[in-house]
């Protein structure tokens, strides 16, 4: 070893090594924090607006399910309401005693009227609206009538008797 140096306390250094490395250790903790990068008012601001699209799209969402189930609703309504006037319409082709195969109904002389309508119902303007008014449909259009002309006599919507027509149409093909 070396002789000229005076001897050294070895538990006095490795006690002084031990306090130089923590306040070394605590000083760069102290540095880190320190310098740390501190969320600007810009950041805050992007922040608070990116929480307020969250919240405005999770309300636009909510909606959507709102307006789509009472929608679904609505298409089950009319549906249910679609299946009533099929099965009447159903019903009414059977009354004017339409044949499947040829789509005829027995010849008549003029159309087919309601049994309790006077003989002039067809022409007259007020004439009252039944189930039974679909009846006189078929005739009509069977005398070369445009639906336009029958739905004005039968003071039904154009739409309606074109309907009609067109369920005729079908219901006769899938028989």
């Amino acid at each position: 070893m070396l002789s000229f140096l005076p001897p050294v306390d070895l538990e006095f250094f490795a006690l002084f090594q031990i306090t130089v490395d923590c306040l070394l250790f605590g000083l760069l903790l102290y540095f880190l924090i320190k310098t740390r990068p501190r969320a600007t008012a810009q950041v805050q601001a992007d922040i608070l607006a990116l929480a307020k699209l969250i919240k405005q799209s999770g309300m636009v969402s909510q909606g959507f399910v709102t307006g789509l189930t009472k929608r679904t609703e609505e298409i089950k309504d009319l549906l249910a309401r679609l299946a009533e006037k099929e099965a009447t319409l159903t019903e009414l082709l059977q009354r004017a005693n339409i044949d499947p195969a040829t789509q005829a109904a027995p010849s008549r002389s003029g159309p087919r009227l309601p049994e309790n309508a006077p003989a002039n119902a067809s022409a007259r303007p007020d004439a009252p609206r039944s189930d039974d008014i679909y009846a006189t449909i078929i005739p009509l259009a069977e005398q070369g009538l445009d639906e336009s002309e029958i739905a004005r006599r039968l003071q039904l919507p154009e739409a309606e008797v074109h309907l009609f027509l067109k369920f005729r149409n079908l219901t006769s093909r899938l028989k």
